[in-house]
């Protein structure tokens, strides 16, 4: 929702930040998961199984006023998966491996819900484990991490690609590939991905056509 200041006509041709953020995040954790819990984690998702619903209440606290639900069936690479309307939380059997025992996924609705950019969400989820692990070892990695800002005052124009720094080609090569994809509407560029094959990517967009 954009401050009603910036549909003033002053203010159509400046670039204006709307709002800015964390849009996805998924984090690794690292460390030993206590055995009561794995054992917990196996009632609860028996009881699933058992249910007509495919669910059941998960071992864990609730995440924004929310208890996660154990699902009858893991993942790939996870034995355990518990979901709730803000968090996806996967955790996997526990060995002597250097894979991360758990992966938590934060939806982006809950990241812009609770404020400061994603910050407040990013926090409670960084802990929100750490009771069911070891105190030796427990450690969090971000697995992947999207920022968005939202803005006005500036159309999508196809010479905004010429400003994109990319990869080299060979000579005479101009076919070659380079990760780049661009949407066209009524004739007009409507967006772009670059990096598409890089661990650093960027989507341009025009939200409105969007929705």
């Amino acid at each position: 929702m954009a401050p009603g200041k910036t549909t003033e006509p002053e203010k159509l041709n400046k670039v204006t930040v709307l709002h800015q953020g964390i849009d996805t995040l998924v984090l690794s954790v690292f460390g030993t998961l206590k055995e009561d819990m794995a054992l917990c984690l196996e009632m609860a998702k028996e009881d699933a199984q058992a249910a007509r619903s495919g669910e059941a209440l998960a071992p864990l606290p609730p995440f924004f006023g929310v208890t996660p639900l154990v699902q009858a069936k893991g993942a790939p690479g996870f034995e355990w998966v518990a979901r709730s309307r803000d968090i996806t939380v996967a955790i996997r059997r526990p060995d002597k491996s250097h894979r991360p025992k758990a992966q938590l996924t934060l939806s982006s609705e809950c990241a812009w819900r609770e404020g400061k950019g994603g910050e407040v969400a990013a926090r409670a989820m960084e802990h929100y484990l750490r009771p069911f692990f070891e105190e030796d070892g427990y450690r969090v990695r971000i697995a992947r991490g999207d920022l968005a800002t939202d803005f006005q005052g500036h159309d999508l124009l196809w010479l905004d690609m010429g400003l994109l720094v990319k990869r080299p080609r060979k000579l005479g090569n101009e076919a070659a590939h380079d990760g780049n994809l661009t949407w066209e509407g009524a004739g007009e560029c409507s967006g772009f991905h670059a990096g598409k094959s890089s661990a650093i990517r960027i989507s341009y967009y025009d939200k409105t056509r969007e929705i």
